[in-house]
């Protein structure tokens, strides 16, 4: 139930040779094996300058990498019996980006009482119809009686700009993570939401008033760049930070940590990707991703294709698709 609500709303490895002048790459390994050792027994058998490994997952792809490979690299890893490569490709938020910073943006605020579970008067359509299966709208949206406060949501986009009035109440208190090109370069300042798409999805998923799960303990893990765009690197490498903090929390506390991951972003169709997010389901993360918003065939696309995660088309009204 409380994935259906949430519905609609990695650290970077060492270089084994340096200076290779090649294309980004995703290697997986077909076995989960130690991942330190097989991977220097992979490297230390590669041709000499052949593999720059630029980020190394723990969590996910069998404790895989991406790397900048020469043609010799390539080849080397193209053929080898242990390992699955694919090129890196390029992902994009799936919201038309807002034309002005997310600390701009002022609270959308309803007429509800801040003590009544029901949200009313200036509803959005969209929060509307979740609780409503059939029309005509009510202009009504009764969230539902469970325990949000436990549930954390990481929504892996451009960033969260968590002073917002709709998400102060919710965000949690760890440090923002990011893992896109653009933040990598100059630290944490660039770590925030420039563009607002991350936030107008945290504001959907958990906001205060206007959001589907109030009260949700929100994660801003920042893949994309300033642009809306990012790298199938950066977005597996947020996807292998999430299974590690939902794998610590969980041994940590002894018990099941509830978590949900949001991501409305997509490209080209991945094996990569969709691997990943498999991987993270397996650690007992819901996913939940956008469709497309194209009206197209979600299988062309990732992580819409996904077969483990939850893939929500977006309408454009009551029930036209987008």
């Amino acid at each position: 139930m409380i994935a259906a609500l949430v519905v609609v709303a990695a650290a970077a490895g060492a270089s084994a040779h340096t200076g290779v002048a090649g294309r980004r790459y995703i290697v997986r390994f077909k076995v989960k094996a130690e991942t330190v050792a097989a991977r220097g027994a992979l490297l230390a058998s590669s041709p000499p300058r052949s593999i720059n490994v630029t980020t190394s997952f723990g969590r996910v792809l069998n404790g895989g990498f991406a790397a900048d490979l020469s043609p010799d690299g390539i080849a080397f890893l193209k053929a080898h019996p242990g390992v699955l490569v694919e090129q890196a490709g390029t992902m994009h938020a799936l919201l038309p980006l807002p034309r002005e910073p997310a600390e701009r943006f002022s609270s959308a605020r309803t007429s509800a009482d801040a003590e009544s579970p029901i949200v009313s008067g200036a509803t959005p359509w969209g929060l509307d119809r979740i609780d409503q299966p059939r029309l005509p709208l009510n202009d009504l949206y009764a969230a539902a009686d469970l325990p949000l406060d436990t549930v954390h949501a990481f929504v892996i986009d451009t960033g969260m700009y968590r002073a917002h009035d709709e998400l102060r109440a919710s965000v949690s208190t760890a440090p923002l993570q990011h893992f896109s090109a653009h933040a990598r370069s100059d630290g944490a300042k660039l770590a925030r939401d420039r563009v607002g798409h991350g936030t107008h999805c945290a504001g959907l998923l958990g906001g205060q008033s206007v959001g589907v799960a109030p009260g949700v303990h929100l994660h801003a893990v920042k893949v994309l760049g300033d642009d809306g765009s990012g790298s199938n690197e950066d977005v597996i490498a947020g996807m292998d930070w999430v299974a590690a903090y939902v794998q610590a929390e969980t041994q940590r506390t002894g018990r099941r940590l509830p978590a949900v991951a949001s991501m409305s972003l997509g490209g080209s169709f991945s094996h990569m990707i969709n691997d990943a997010v498999a991987d993270l389901v397996a650690h007992g993360v819901v996913v939940v991703v956008a469709a497309g918003n194209d009206a197209d065939d979600a299988c062309n696309y990732s992580p819409a294709s996904a077969a483990a995660a939850i893939s929500v088309g977006s309408p454009t009204g009551p029930g036209e698709p987008a």
